[in-house]
């Protein structure tokens, strides 16, 4: 059975297979991952892993999405067109596997050059070049997509750029505003019209999806840190532990604390999903 443990991280980026075999579920649909598949961690992916081959690799670059919220606000429409909801999964050839290994590389470069720099002068300019190098490996990749897989011209296939917007924004701002009207009002919407776009384009209401963030970010927390409930209740925004503790259990079904041994009685059935 899929594993329905899904967590979230309010990033993008993109996972790429170096070896071995894992088969995974993204956006409701079976894949077998290969050497030189790879696919985009963005607003519009959702991951769940089902098994790993035992010589499985991959290279994961992820960045908090407000790196990218500028790119990604002018490629709206061009990730809409590209159908990735449907088809999220692309097979890399050798020559661009390669480049990809060597954007990867690259971006470890500058990160280390980053967190060794003790000059402010050298932190402005390897925090540049960072963020170069990661756009510049997520574009390479949005392009090989572009060049190799049909795109749509169908409008209705598309993702606007109030869903792209609100898919970016929750994921910034969930800590604080966790009302609908909040983002309706930061689209310039009515709460009602703002929910119907939204709906239709995803399937999901916006307190639904407000929610899923909110919890998602949660069992990353308990999944993977060492913080204490009332740690992550104050990471999160809750007024206070207890509010936390209700809030998870009725959305999840059980406790923040029983979640946790769950996760440390079965860790590698955990697996990541990005909305």
């Amino acid at each position: 059975m899929p594993n329905k443990n899904l967590f979230s991280q309010t990033s993008v980026g993109i996972i790429l297979c170096t070896a071995g075999e894992m088969e995974v579920i993204l956006n409701e649909q079976p894949y077998k991952i290969i050497r030189g598949s790879y696919f985009l961690i963005s607003p519009l992916v959702k991951k769940t892993v089902i098994s790993r081959s035992d010589d499985y690799q991959e290279l994961e670059i992820r960045e908090n999405v407000e790196r990218f919220h500028r790119i990604l606000h002018r490629m709206s429409s061009v990730l809409g067109k590209l159908s990735i909801p449907d088809h999220p999964l692309m097979q890399a050839d050798e020559a661009t596997l390669k480049l990809m290994i060597e954007h990867h590389d690259e971006i470890l470069h500058y990160r280390k050059q980053l967190s060794d720099s003790t000059e402010e002068t050298g932190s402005i300019l390897y925090e540049i070049l960072l963020e170069h190098a990661i756009q510049g490996l997520w574009l390479k990749a949005i392009e090989y997509y572009y060049q190799h897989h049909e795109h749509t011209q169908n409008p209705k296939k598309h993702y606007s750029h109030v869903t792209t917007s609100f898919f970016m924004l929750v994921n910034q701002e969930f800590r604080e505003h966790r009302s609908v009207r909040y983002y309706a009002e930061s689209a310039r919407l009515s709460t009602g019209y703002f929910s119907h776009i939204i709906k239709s384009e995803t399937g999901y209401t916006p307190m639904q999806l407000i929610i899923l963030v909110t919890i998602n970010n949660a069992k990353m927390l308990l999944s993977n840190t060492t913080m204490s409930i009332k740690e992550i209740a104050d990471e999160l925004g809750f007024p206070e532990q207890f509010t936390f503790r209700k809030y998870f259990k009725q959305h999840t079904g059980i406790s923040p604390k029983s979640f946790r041994k769950q996760v440390e009685a079965y860790p590698t059935k955990n697996s990541f999903v990005c909305m």
